[in-house]
This record gives structure tokens, C-alpha cells and sequence, in this order.
């Protein structure tokens, strides 16, 4: 069963693209280091241009005199699906008083209908306005505004105040209290952009350190020295607990290479803020004990609520979760929980993703079949 669905080119591939989306998707916020800080706060708003308009009033141009709160999102970004009800409450208290927009930020096979029609199921969930933008990517707002203000991740925010500066820059998910009363005070017109300045430098710098002590995991996992991973990642937790949360998923997978059974009681043993993460690397992890892969189901599954994921995220998690199934020798679960990811993403219009989908459903099927056989 296994020969079938691993000797294809093309699923050796999808894996490789299901492996890259885990990491955003399972992670929310960008791992990549941050951009360099060259539009901070109290610096002129770039120029606003966005081209397609999915709900709401379109602005046009920053008109001075307003105030705009500019967000950055995409359909995938768990945090910013979380976000999205808190956003539409914020732009209803400050009705008349600031102007919200989100900006949509397409995946490659995403299409102005497909986003339309999430950005339509969210009903009251969003109600501020929307757009959507279809540039290159380095011509794209958020190349020319959360880029630059250090952000490389979504969701990514902007407040411009009445006079057309920067009044705040940062990620919501990470601080949300911060652009939060940051807008009270620009609304107020009592904010102080030299301390909104230091606070954004403080966070970049932060972002920056962050990363520093991660090069002792780093350096061993691109050498492939597995055992010295496990070492380096347990120091970093020993030094502060807090860093698991940045180094479990190398740990989980240094161990899988080296010691299958420690790797999986150390996965049973992971808070269950971490369990989605170490839930996909099983799922895309080859040749694992069949319990490995019912684990990675069991935890995928729990997570299944309606005011976590939308049905076109819904898809993609469903695909992980056949996956799973199907390593784990279960190909009548796999082709169910594949057909449900083939009618999440028949709901949004997702054409290249239901065919590749639709093409693994077969793979499924001739694995069933070709282990009947066997049988």
C-alpha cells in the first residue's frame, strides 16, 4: 500500500507543499528572522492602493484628517481567523472614528471568487471592509508596508493617525494590547509617537534576540548531528520553559530520527498548545508506528471547532488527517476524511487544490485496492 502512494512523483511533491503550509498554518506567525526596521513609527504612511475590493466601502487613498487601522491577513493564518470577531468589534466602538480595512493576502491558487466567498461565510465574524491584493508580491502593500516595519508574518497591523504617520506597527496576535491602546490614544489624539517608536524598536530588537539562541539547535539539525539537537534544545528549555514553544517541533523531530519510542512519549507529553504542531509532524512523517499517526489524528480532530477553522481550512486539515489515516494502515478512514477535504474546497472554488486532492483520493483507493488484493 505504502509502494503506491510513496513511488509518485507528484505526491512526493504535494507532501513537500503540505510539510511548508504546516508551518505556517500549524504555526500562525512567520519563523523567518524579521525584515530590517526602515519604516517605523512616526515615518509618512506608504502610498494605499489596493486593487479589488471584496466587502465594505472602498478607500481609495489615506485621506489626512482620519484615522485608518490597516491589517494584514490571509484565509489559512489560524491567529488571524481568531482575530477577525475582535477586529469587527473594535471597528464598531470606533464607528465614525477610525476606518478598518483588511487586506487580504492571496495564496498562489486563491482566485477573487474563492476569497470572496470566505470572506462572505465569516458574516458577522467580519464585518469591517476587505480587499484583496493581486500584485506581484514585491509590488504588494504588504511588501511596501509590514515588510518594511518589520514583520515578515500575518496577521501583520498598521495604525495610521490623522496626520498620515505610522502610529503603530506589530503583530496583532503578539500584541494586541499594545495596538489597542495605541488606538485609544490616536483616536484621543494623545498618542506619543517617540515612545510608540521605542516600543516598536524594543519589539524588533526582541524578535531579533529571540532567534540568537536558536542557532545552537540550528547549527546541529542543518549538519544532521540529531542527538546534538536533543541536547541543545533541552539546554534552551532548561534555561527558560518558555522556549519550547520555539524549539519543540525540532526536538520531536531530532528524536524521530534517533529514537522513535522516546520521541513519541515525549509528544504525549507536550502541553496541549503544542499538540497541533507535533500533530503535523507525525502526520507528514514516513514509516512511523500505526499509533503515531492515530495520535496525529486523534489531536487534528479535537481541534475541529467552528470557531477555530473556517471550511476551506477545514480542507486543508482534513487532507492531514487522511494522511495520517492512510500510514497508519486505515484506507477506508483516509478516503472519508479525504472526501470531506475534496467538498471543503469545492465550497470555495479551489480548482488546482480539488484536483490534486481528488487525485490523492484515487491513490487511496488503488492502495485499498491493491491491498485487498494482497489479501
Amino acid at each position: 500500500m505504502r509502494g503506491i502512494l510513496h513511488g509518485r512523483k507528484g505526491l512526493r511533491k504535494a507532501m513537500q507543499a503540505l510539510t511548508c503550509a504546516a508551518a505556517v498554518f500549524a504555526w500562525g506567525v512567520s519563523c523567518a528572522a524579521p525584515p530590517p526596521l526602515t519604516l517605523r513609527v512616526g515615518d509618512p504612511a506608504p502610498q494605499f492602493e489596493v486593487l479589488t475590493w471584496l466587502k465594505g466601502e472602498a478607500v481609495q487613498r489615506l485621506d489626512a484628517g482620519q484615522v485608518y487601522v490597516i491589517e494584514f491577513w490571509a484565509t489559512r493564518c489560524v491567529p488571524c481567523i481568531k482575530l477577525m470577531p475582535h477586529f469587527s468589534e473594535l471597528a464598531r466602538q470606533y464607528s465614525g472614528k477610525a476606518t478598518f480595512v483588511g487586506v487580504n493576502e492571496p495564496y498562489d491558487w486563491e482566485t477573487v471568487e474563492s476569497v470572496s466567498t470566505f470572506v462572505d461565510r465569516q458574516g458577522e465574524r467580519m464585518t469591517y471592509a476587505v480587499a484583496m491584493d493581486f500584485l506581484e508580491r514585491e509590488q504588494r502593500l504588504f511588501a511596501r508596508w509590514a515588510m518594511p516595519a518589520g514583520m515578515s508574518g500575518y496577521p501583520a497591523a498598521l495604525i495610521v493617525d490623522r496626520a498620515g504617520r505610522i502610529a503603530w506597527a506589530g503583530s496583532p496576535a503578539l500584541s494586541l494590547e499594545d495596538m489597542e491602546t495605541t488606538l485609544e490614544q490616536v483616536v484621543a489624539n494623545t498618542h506619543d509617537l517617540a515612545q510608540g517608536r521605542a516600543r516598536q524598536q524594543a519589539r524588533h530588537e526582541a524578535r531579533e534576540a529571540d532567534r540568537m539562541p536558536l542557532a545552537s539547535v540550528v547549527d546541529p539539525w542543518d549538519k544532521k548531528d540529531y542527538p546534538m539537537v536533543i541536547v541543545e534544545a533541552d539546554k534552551l528549555i532548561a534555561q527558560d520553559p518558555r522556549n519550547e514553544q520555539r524549539v519543540f517541533r525540532m526536538k520531536l523531530l531530532a528524536l524521530l530520527h534517533t529514537d522513535e519510542r522516546q520521541a513519541l512519549s515525549y509528544a504525549r507529553g507536550l502541553p496541549e498548545q503544542y499538540r497541533h504542531g507535533a500533530a503535523i509532524v507525525l502526520a507528514v512523517k514516513e514509516q512511523l508506528p500505526d499509533w503515531a499517526y492515530q495520535l496525529a489524528v486523534q489531536w487534528l480532530e479535537e481541534e475541529m471547532e467552528p470557531e477555530t477553522y473556517t471550511d476551506s481550512t477545514h480542507g486543508w486539515v482534513w487532507s492531514v488527517i487522511a494522511r495520517a489515516h492512510y500510514r497508519a494502515g486505515n484506507p477506508d478512514r483516509a478516503i472519508q476524511a479525504q472526501e470531506k477535504a475534496i467538498r471543503c474546497v469545492e465550497a470555495y472554488g479551489y480548482e488546482k487544490e480539488r484536483l490534486e486532492l481528488k487525485q490523492t483520493l484515487q491513490d487511496y483507493r488503488a492502495g485499498k485496492s491493491a491491498r485487498s488484493g494482497d489479501d
